[in-house]
């Protein structure tokens, strides 16, 4: 009896031990879908541990250059934010165009780049259409990205806009800023375009100060023009020296230079609808494309170009007019004697070029300039080793 006396209040025991750990437990859970839905009411989220990162995808953005980054496409928060948030995910559209860049795209190129995904969390659109403007009006944002509520974030401001804050500004035409900024473009004034400078925070108060109540001059401590510069600023105030400080810029270059409209096949011969103009931004002079594309017009590609890639003097060649093996035209004049005779091409060269013919009668080697499609022509009478009448019975 004292046995089934005890087994029967270890039971009730248990019994009442099971119903008040079920009601903690759905107390627990009810107080997390409260949580949840707190934050759903004033559009926010459940924090995360300090060392996750949080990317909201916005289901719209807007770009103005070339690369379309992780900060364009999403906010991102959290201990990696520095770090990634520059990263380039996509190219960007055609001016005018747009495009789509998937979540599981952006998943992949971080993996590969050593993130560890299980500490990132994704939130937002499954994907972001890109859109890019034909051109970006001055005193707008360079890019900017549409969130789910419809509002626009500024990410990139233009020229004579605060770089830090994305917001446009007028720039006091006798300030020190302003100073800084036309000795700036007079330095960059042989390359063209537009300089795209950012000052050092620790010198933003002081760029206000305005003429006549102070001067300045502005010395250069370099000979460098793009990048990390650093200027010498003397201050002064009523013909005495306030304060010289050295100054920080960072400063790029905005220009049009020339693309590939459509790739170009290795060897094809460039026309113009190949080639269009776009606007980049380059930190280093050895970077910047040409201005120009008529030089480019009729020259062969050395390699393969693909659409958007920038055109350079090393991507091109002049397309050859004389080839080795082929017979070639030549014109060699002596005083006021003029002979026409023929050639074989020892060697391949385009146009001004200097080629190396051997004559088939003597069988002697000489150099013409190239002057045509299969023509060329003897410089002067110090090219000895042409035989004129064997060229001329070769001709006939």
């Amino acid at each position: 009896m004292q046995d089934a006396t005890h087994i029967r209040m270890e039971s009730q025991t248990a019994r009442r031990t099971g119903c008040a750990y079920s009601a903690a437990r759905l107390m627990y859970w009810a107080a997390a879908v409260s949580v949840l839905v707190i934050c759903a009411a004033h559009g926010a989220s459940p924090a995360a541990p300090a060392d996750e990162t949080i990317v909201r995808v916005y289901p719209r953005a807007v770009v103005g250059g070339d690369e379309v980054k992780l900060s364009d496409i999403a906010e991102v928060t959290g201990q990696a934010v520095k770090l990634v948030a520059d990263w380039q995910v996509a190219t960007a559209p055609p001016p005018g165009g747009s495009r789509n860049v998937d979540l599981n795209r952006v998943q992949d190129l971080l993996a590969r780049r050593g993130v560890n995904l299980s500490r990132w969390i994704f939130r937002g659109a499954t994907q972001c259409t890109v859109t890019r403007p034909e051109r970006m009006a001055v005193g707008t944002a360079g890019r900017s990205a549409v969130g789910g509520d419809g509002q626009t974030n500024s990410a990139t401001a233009l020229p004579l806009s605060d770089n830090a804050t994305g917001a446009t500004r007028t720039v006091a035409p006798n300030s020190l800023e302003a100073c800084i900024r036309a000795h700036l473009a007079q330095r960059l004034a042989n390359l063209g375009g537009t300089p795209v400078v950012q000052f050092n925070p620790a010198i933003r108060k002081l760029l206000s100060l305005s003429k006549p109540t102070y001067r300045f001059r502005i010395a250069d401590c370099g000979n460098r023009l793009l990048g990390l510069v650093s200027l010498e600023v003397t201050i002064f105030e009523q013909d005495a020296v306030k304060q010289v400080l050295p100054v920080l810029v960072q400063i790029s270059l905005r220009k049009q230079v020339v693309a590939a409209a459509r790739s170009i096949n290795r060897s094809a011969t460039i026309e113009p609808d190949d080639l269009l103009l776009v606007e980049r931004t380059f930190d280093r002079i050895d970077e910047i494309g040409l201005s120009d594309m008529a030089p480019l017009v009729g020259q062969r590609a050395k390699r393969f170009i693909k659409c958007g890639d920038l055109i350079g003097a090393r991507d091109i060649e002049p397309v050859p007019l004389v080839t080795r093996g082929r017979l070639v035209t030549v014109w060699v004049r002596r005083g006021g004697v003029v002979i026409k005779g023929a050639a074989t091409a020892m060697s391949t060269a385009g146009f001004g070029e200097t080629v190396l013919l051997r004559n088939a009668g003597s069988r002697q080697m000489f150099r013409a300039t190239v002057t045509g499609q299969d023509m060329a022509e003897v410089p002067g009478p110090e090219n000895r080793p042409v035989d004129t009448l064997a060229l001329a019975k070769e001709k006939r």
